[in-house]
Order: structure tokens, then C-alpha cells, then sequence
């Protein structure tokens, strides 16, 4: 369930609500041949790699951790949904976190963590979720990984 050009992202928790039937559908990471993570592995997405069209996808995305390639390709395959706020980018870390080190057996509980810590009420992301980027990539995934320790 790769994100298409007739398929309209435009906020974070309509985001967070696609990553997670995706993944709970394909309910399997997204793996290559030697047992590393993948965006798009051919047939199955990673929590950002569905949010990236096939149009937008290229080889050169596989292996980037969330920099400026990838944001880029978020960006044009939901040209409605505003990206750049590090919250959001944050957000995207998170489930990113759940594919990648978490087993899917554990996933439904994992995102409903990830939602509780994640959004207020009103589907809006809390003012104390940290700012991601390349240089604070750390702590967010100190972030991400202290969501899990708490929530089991």
C-alpha cells in the first residue's frame, strides 16, 4: 500500500493513521536481501517508504537515514502536507522506530504508544514532542525508544 498520486496526505495524524493500516496490513518489515531495513524493498514499504510514491522513489533513497534526499521525496509525493516542521519529522522518526526494531507482533501496541505520547485530543501533535533533525537524530531515538520502555 504505497502511497499514489491519487492517495492525499495532508496532515500528521492522517499520516500516522496510513503508516500504521499499512503496516499492520503488510504485517512484515521491509527488508532487502542481506536482512537490512529498506524504504521499498520491491514488494513491501518501511513506515516512511509508503508515504513515498513510486514516482518519487529512487535507489538513491535506500541506506539515507531521514536527511534532505528523503524529506525532498516525502515532499513531492504529498505536495498537501506540510513536512518540514521537525515535530513532524519527529513523528516520522517514531514510526520509523516501530518498523525497524520492533517485531510485528508487537506493532498494534506499539503505535497505540506511539499515538498516546504522540497527539492531544485532538489529533494535533503535543507541544513537548522534540524537534527532529540531523544533528538531534540522537535524542529523538532516545525519544522513540523510551516511548516503547515505558509503554510495555
Amino acid at each position: 500500500m504505497i502511497i499514489n498520486e491519487n492517495t492525499s496526505i495532508s496532515s500528521d495524524i492522517q499520516a500516522f493513521d496510513y503508516v500504521e493500516k499499512h503496516l499492520l496490513d503488510q504485517n512484515e518489515q521491509a527488508l532487502g536481501t542481506g536482512g537490512d531495513c529498506f524504504y521499498h524493498d520491491g514488494n513491501h514499504a518501511c513506515a516512511i517508504g509508503c508515504l513515498i510514491s513510486k514516482s518519487n522513489y529512487h535507489d538513491d533513497i535506500e541506506f539515507r537515514g531521514l536527511d534532505g534526499v528523503i524529506i525532498d521525496a516525502l515532499e513531492k509525493s504529498n505536495p498537501d502536507w506540510d513536512i518540514s516542521n521537525g515535530q513532524t519529522l519527529a513523528m516520522l522518526f517514531c514510526l520509523q522506530y516501530v518498523h525497524d526494531n520492533r517485531t510485528p507482533y508487537t506493532w498494534e501496541h506499539g503505535f497505540a504508544c506511539l499515538r498516546g505520547h504522540l497527539f492531544d485530543d485532538d489529533n494535533n501533535l503535543k507541544s513537548n514532542v522534540p524537534y527532529y533533525s540531523e544533528d538531534l537524530a540522537h535524542e529523538v531515538k532516545d525519544y522513540a525508544r523510551d516511548i516503547f520502555f515505558v509503554g510495555y
